[in-house]
């Protein structure tokens, strides 16, 4: 694969995740599109996601953890990726819920270590358990999160449980769109709203949600 070429993850076939993907693989250039709902981008001979995947480019590894052919849901068929590099380690969830997260722990017990971790199932209070977040031990996490979305994402025990294990969050209902870059050896983040404040002119209040 050249350096121009990209691989395209879709974790599932929810249209929160999958929508804009026919508008983003048509606008870069694809060698290969990599999804858990292959059916539903037939037109790019995509490759299904299954745990033991694995390729390295440019010095950083990939390693497809889940999904497995039991799991049913379509957000426990999410493709879970690790990503490590020798700045560290990030890891990609998708929709999961418990089950499948107990289902990583205990399969690769403290291999789901990662310094970052993006929020499984934005954060609801269906993922996230304790056990996963102890397994991961995450430095940073980053809420993939609609501004004011009807489910209440992220969830207010969920955010407890994050500050449990003492990890930084960042929502992207109130940051905007998120980069991570690693500096001398510390991870730096850098949100729009910061950057592009003027996009931001509503003051940044988060509802506080019951459920």
């Amino acid at each position: 694969m050249s350096h121009a070429d990209f691989f395209i993850g879709i974790c599932h076939g929810d249209n929160d995740h999958i929508g804009g993907a026919e508008s983003l693989i048509n606008g870069m250039p694809t060698e290969q599109v990599l999804t858990s709902a292959p059916q539903q981008l037939s037109g790019y001979s995509p490759i299904a996601c299954t745990a033991g995947q694995s390729w390295i480019w440019d010095e950083v590894s990939f390693t497809m953890l889940s999904p497995q052919q039991a799991f049913v849901s379509e957000n426990d068929k999410s493709c879970v990726l690790k990503i490590q590099s020798k700045q560290g380690t990030v890891l990609l969830t998708g929709d999961i819920e418990a089950g499948t997260e107990a289902w990583l722990v205990e399969t690769y017990g403290g291999a789901l270590q990662a310094d970052v971790l993006i929020a499984p199932h934005h954060g609801s209070k269906t993922s996230s358990t304790a056990g996963f977040l102890q397994a991961v031990q995450p430095k940073l996490v980053l809420i993939p999160a609609g501004y004011l979305n009807q489910f209440g994402h992220p969830h207010r025990e969920v955010l407890a449980r994050y500050r449990q294990v003492q990890a930084h969050w960042l929502n992207s209902a109130d940051s905007g769109a998120i980069t991570v870059n690693v500096k001398n050896n510390a991870w730096v983040m850098q949100s729009l709203r910061e950057t592009g404040s003027k996009y931001w002119n509503r003051p940044n209040k988060t509802p506080n949600h019951a459920d």
